[in-house]
């Protein structure tokens, strides 16, 4: 079994193989035909592990791996074959056991902070942290509180009342911010392309939740295929969006051209 379906790349996973075997071989081995990571990390390929083991006994092996790319895999056990130390006799078995590993983009630690300047109705302005909006409207007017600041006095209202008013906002929405990620393949099939992309990836999602829990609403634009633009303003909008550029695939060259001419 698979200790999991998906983990984020450079996370380790681990297969576990329990085995049970009644053949009364003495000191026999075991080679077990599996889908495991190659040296680099970047894909499944056939490997063999070779394993000793008590006969009449049940044995459980743990393979931990890792990926160091995002994308769909297979790992598992293809086949079997048990043997004695003198290699008379041999056994050979399928087993044909595969799962569908998904390996994530990351989201990278940050210490971003965003400030944003809100301009208002009367001209003045005010340095808002963490604000959802990128503008303010006025609401109406109130009686002034006692040292509160008088940029915001309504001075035309207050001659004729004879009394300060001050104005009240709100701050709204305008516009999005759009981060655009490239994943334009420059040297198809190579790691340093790939290892680039997923960085942009991450680095991306990243900044897409920096802006998210500061800032407001963002939309993730990127290559796959066609240009897909999502929208994220919810954690569950983010998870949508990591979900999908996770399993996209580098793109060749020319594609980001295509896209751009229509």
């Amino acid at each position: 079994r698979l200790q999991r379906r998906e983990i984020y790349r450079y996370q380790t996973n681990k297969l576990y193989i329990e085995i049970q075997c009644g053949v009364p071989f003495i000191s026999p081995i075991m080679r077990l035909n599996c889908q495991l990571p190659n040296e680099e990390k970047e894909q499944s390929t056939e490997s063999y592990l070779h394993i000793s083991f008590s006969p009449m006994s049940k044995t459980v092996i743990e393979v931990p791996f890792e990926y160091d790319f995002r994308g769909v895999y297979t790992v598992g056990v293809q086949n079997i074959e048990i043997c004695d130390f003198l290699r008379l006799v041999k056994i050979k078995k399928k087993i044909g056991t595969s799962w569908t590993l998904r390996v994530l983009p990351r989201f990278l630690p940050s210490d971003l902070q965003m400030q944003q300047q809100i301009y208002l109705d009367d001209g003045s302005g005010a340095d808002m942290m963490k604000a959802a909006g990128y503008a303010a409207e006025m609401l109406g007017v109130r009686d002034y509180i006692e040292d509160e600041p008088l940029r915001h006095v309504h001075w035309n209202l207050s001659a004729q009342k004879d009394k300060l008013m001050v104005k009240n906002f709100a701050a709204v929405r305008q516009k999005q911010a759009y981060i655009f990620v490239d994943l334009s393949d420059a040297e198809p099939s190579s790691q340093q392309s790939r290892r680039l992309g997923d960085a942009m990836v991450e680095s991306a999602l990243s900044l897409t939740r920096d802006y998210m829990n500061q800032i407001g609403a963002t939309c993730l634009m990127w290559n796959g295929g066609d240009l897909v633009m999502q929208d994220v303003d919810t954690p569950q909008q983010l998870a949508a969006a990591h979900a999908a550029i996770a399993m996209c695939p580098m793109q060749p060259l020319r594609k980001m051209d295509e896209i751009l001419d229509k």
